[in-house]
């Protein structure tokens, strides 16, 4: 058995599928490019699924917009990332502060009240090789591990969850066309 990958554009989620929402939709929703994921969010919406996060995602979502900000600020200063320190130099910048504010406050507004916040234990990591073997990121492998025991379905954009040979039944939706 392995992971079973459905394509959004076909196929929908039923009302009473728990959707654990990988960080890469939650970007891509924010950064307003969002390949058809704001589909999935007001059905879902809609449809009064639960939706759920990690912390790990959380964290995540914080740091690729306060790098794409770092990136951005380097590009208009003429800074290079080697000579311009991301902790040292640009979380002092008041460029920096602004961006950690308006990502903070997007959490706080628009995502932390419409989904449930859930954290890894100790159980999630037990037998965890069993899944890195399959996938080379550990956060990825967390989420899979955190969908198997908590029986959520995951909603993502990475190919990295497709097919992967599992005994549970976890259902992948996407509109990702590498499936």
């Amino acid at each position: 058995m392995t992971t079973t990958v459905y394509n959004m554009e076909r196929l929908s989620f039923s009302p009473e599928r728990k959707l654990l929402i990988d960080v890469n939709v939650l970007i891509y929703l924010q950064s307003g490019q969002t390949h058809k994921y704001d589909k999935m969010w007001e059905r879902a919406k809609a449809q009064g699924n639960p939706l759920f996060i990690t912390t790990l995602s959380i964290s995540e979502f914080i740091n690729y917009f306060t790098r794409t900000g770092y990136k951005q600020y380097c590009r208009e200063h003429g800074y290079t990332e080697d000579g311009f320190d991301f902790k040292k130099d640009y979380q002092h910048t008041q460029h920096f502060l602004d961006v950690y504010d308006e990502v903070i406050d997007t959490l706080e507004t628009e995502i932390v009240p419409k989904i449930t916040v859930i954290d890894f234990d100790n159980a999630d990591f037990d037998d965890i090789s069993s899944l890195t073997q399959h996938m080379n990121d550990i956060n990825d492998a967390l989420y899979l591990k955190k969908a198997i025991i908590e029986g959520y379905d995951i909603v993502t954009h990475d190919s990295d969850f497709f097919n992967i040979p599992i005994s549970q039944a976890v259902r992948i939706y996407t509109y990702n066309k590498k499936r």
